[in-house]
Parts: C-alpha cells; structure tokens; sequence
C-alpha cells in the first residue's frame, strides 16, 4: 500500500520517479502560493492606509455546495477589507478557504481531501443606504489555488499514482444584504454562486512501462451561504 499525497516536492517521497516537468510544476505552484499570498496581504494593508476612514475589516463562515458529483459539502472561512467609494457603493478584497471531502470517480479524483484558498476582489451596489436592513449585489473575479490530498492507494509495489488539481480562475455573483445594531459593527448574509472548472491531472509511474498522463475536467461551480461580522473605521 502506497500513501500519496498532493503537492509533494521531494523525489525522495516516490518509490518510482517522475518527470522532472512534474517536480517542476509543483516547485512552480508552491512557490506562486507564497507569492499571491505575499501580494495580498501588502495589498490589503496599504489599501487600508489608502482609503482611510472609508473602509471596514470582515471575517466569515458558511457552507459551499459543490456541483461535482464526488465533491462534498463543507465549511469555509474568509476575511476581507472593504473600501467605500460612495455612498451605495464599495469594493471589497476578500481571501477564502475551505477543505472538502472528495469521493472515488471513475476517470476523474480518487478518494481524498480538497483545498481551496480563493483570492477575490468584488464590487458592492445597494439602492437603498440610509436604512436599518440594506441589501445588495454584488459582481467579482478571483483566483483560487488547489491543493488535493489523496487518500490511500492500494497498489503494487512497481506502481505509483499522482493527482493534481491546476489553480483556476472564478468569476462569481450573489445578493447579501448587511445589518447595523451596534455604532461601528455590522452583520452581514450573503448567497453567492461561484464559477470555476479547473483541469485535473492522473499521472501513473510504472517501474516496467514508464509514465502514463490523463488530464480531466472538474465542474468546481458552487453555491455559498455565509454569516459575517464587519467592523468599521
């Protein structure tokens, strides 16, 4: 029985090797990981040194339901940073993250867990500002990295099986509608459908006949429900 896992770098993990574009593409993505993430950060800080007075922080959670067949229901987290531009309308900058259970499909993943960190960046219109309860819609775009973690595979010994999920591009949509109680805290509810269908990866190492490659697609769309506090400076 052989554990694999995703996004391992070291030859030294595989009893077979593959391709050096393999270790390669993982040394890419890691290091792209760290990049997004270094950028967002100085992003949201100097935003926040930007706009002043006109924005607010947020934290969140829900649930997002996948439209893939063996992707499970699961629970998801985000933050974000909020800039005014008038009074009815504002931007928002939000990073996300959830892991969800994935069951075995034929011709698509094995049996594992899935990350998915998104980066967003989405634009707010309400008609109505001056009221207690405000709704809203909302458009935006984003970037979300995948990380999958296989469970174990039962092979024989000369045989190793890799899988991957590419990062993608998502485009999203939904309504909220936000909610003062307090001078400077705010509630808020949103339900928002995401757009994403990432290429995925199987790649087979066999010690007698070499390496083997299948790409597939994966439909990532999804429905989010999420509660979230906002705090206003």
């Amino acid at each position: 029985m052989i554990r694999v896992r995703g996004g391992v770098v070291s030859k030294r993990n595989f009893p077979v090797d593959f391709p050096e574009e393999f270790y390669e593409d993982l040394r890419r993505e890691q290091g792209m990981k760290k990049i997004v993430l270094g950028f967002m950060i100085l992003y949201l800080a100097s935003a926040g040194f930007v706009w002043g007075g006109g924005f607010s922080m947020q934290a969140s959670g829900g649930v997002i339901f996948p439209n893939e067949g063996n992707d499970n229901l699961a629970f998801a987290f985000g933050f974000g940073l909020n800039c005014s531009l008038s009074q009815k309308l504002w931007v928002s900058f939000g990073l996300g993250y959830w892991k969800s259970s994935v069951g075995e499909k034929p011709g698509k993943l094995y049996e594992g867990k899935l990350n998915a960190t998104p980066f967003l960046v989405s634009v707010h219109y309400s008609m109505l500002k001056e009221r207690k309860f405000v709704p809203y819609v909302f458009v935006g775009l984003g970037y979300i990295l995948y990380d999958l973690w296989l469970e174990d595979i039962v092979t024989i010994p000369e045989i190793t099986v890799m899988q991957k999920v590419e990062n993608d591009p998502v485009c999203f949509g939904g309504i909220g509608g936000q909610a003062q109680f307090w001078d400077k805290i705010l509630l808020f509810v949103e339900t928002s459908y995401f757009y994403s269908k990432p290429e995925g990866k199987t790649i087979v190492s066999d010690m007698n006949f070499g390496v083997f490659k299948e790409e597939f697609s994966l439909d990532m769309r999804t429905i989010h429900i999420r509660f979230g506090v906002k705090y206003q400076f």
